[in-house]
């Protein structure tokens, strides 16, 4: 570890590398939700066994589903605006986001149509888009 507490940290298959301090680390960590819960992580698979094979369900019955989000009109962070513009009376930045549950069976021959969860019934992010496919 270099001085300032900066970790350098290099790839085997690029020549490039990567300097990052504690601090940043650990607010990045925060901003991402990434927690170091090892325990609950190593006993889940255990557990949902357990549920599984008490229930006595078939794979064609176990379902994986998870959501993800698109900030379709989000400003990047690194902009233009200084701190007091964005800071002015009546400014707000545009945050829309369009959320989509995706799916499907642990055997893997059944998918789940993506479910979207938006405040309007036809969001502008899906213009020109089916929404039956």
């Amino acid at each position: 570890m270099g001085g300032g507490g900066h970790q350098k940290v290099e790839a085997n298959d690029t020549s490039e590398t990567f300097l990052a301090s504690r601090g940043w680390f650990h607010r990045f960590k925060h901003r991402n939700y990434l927690h170091n819960d090892t325990k609950a992580v190593a006993e889940f698979p255990a557990t949902l066994n357990t549920i599984i094979e008490r229930g006595n369900y078939p794979s064609e019955l176990v379902f994986n589903v998870d959501e993800t989000g698109l900030f379709w009109k989000r400003m990047p962070k690194p902009t233009f605006l200084s701190r007091e513009e964005r800071r002015a009376p009546g400014f707000k930045a545009a945050e829309d986001r369009l959320i989509l549950l995706l799916g499907g069976n642990e055997s893997g021959d059944f998918k789940l149509k993506p479910l979207l969860v938006y405040r309007s019934k036809n969001p502008r992010a899906m213009k020109g888009i089916s929404k039956s496919t």
